[in-house]
């Protein structure tokens, strides 16, 4: 179960193993999130930090309820907070999840201890507590999104297929995580996808718009 605790310049998030999770069973952690800050890049990648919790005596993280879904994403949720109350006293474990798949992310997990906890991390963890890592995960893609300077974008077209087939590219595959936008008609949501030129030496102003009707897409509500 994810749990914080709010101090005076941070928020500190918390994770305990629940009964049936072997040895790990009633352990609590601090847990560190870091998410890939390229607007281009689509992966779903969450990487863990957890770190053995040590409380001081007027911390008590059941005082507080389950971990806020509308808190701000960009509040600082490093392990390796400045605070008083955390001491690590063993290494911290790292390991990724793909937030998509709700699986262990095993390329960016390569330590044996670590996909051992890792995976058990991911069995054990509610459905409050997927809700809670989904969001902060769109929501801090959408903000590097946005954040970025336009000429720090480095996307990559299929130049020969472009080429050759006069293929347009979809906004949404060169920013993937960037807002969507959003057509309600007739009782029916869609998702507008805007394709465009970019061959080269085409003077073409033209724009293809696609309706895409939501129901055939699961994870669009993530990202609208």
């Amino acid at each position: 179960m994810l749990t914080e605790i709010h101090h005076s310049t941070n928020r500190q998030l918390l994770f305990s193993f629940p009964e049936g999770s072997g040895d790990l069973a009633d352990q609590r952690y601090a847990l560190g999130l870091t998410i890939c800050d390229n607007p281009v890049c689509d992966c779903s990648s969450l990487y863990f930090t957890l770190s053995p919790w040590r409380s001081a005596p007027d911390d008590d993280p059941d005082a507080d309820s389950d971990a806020d879904p509308d808190a701000d994403p960009d509040a600082d949720l490093d392990s390796d907070s400045d605070s008083d109350s955390v001491e690590h006293s063993e290494q911290p474990v790292k390991f990724a999840i793909d937030i998509n798949s709700r699986e262990l992310d095993i390329q960016n997990s390569p330590q044996a201890e670590a996909r051992s906890i890792g995976t058990t991390f991911v069995e054990t963890l509610s459905e409050e507590d997927w809700s809670l890592l989904t969001q902060a995960f769109y929501q801090y893609k959408r903000k590097a999104t946005d954040e970025t300077p336009d000429d720090d974008i480095k996307a990559e077209f299929p130049a020969d297929e472009i080429e050759r087939d006069s293929t347009m590219i979809s906004f949404r595959s060169i920013l993937p995580y960037a807002e969507s936008k959003i057509l309600d008609q007739d009782d029916q949501r869609f998702l507008v996808d805007d394709l465009y030129c970019v061959k080269a030496k085409c003077n073409c102003t033209d724009i293809v718009v696609r309706l895409l009707d939501t129901a055939m897409n699961v994870d669009t509500d993530e990202r609208i």
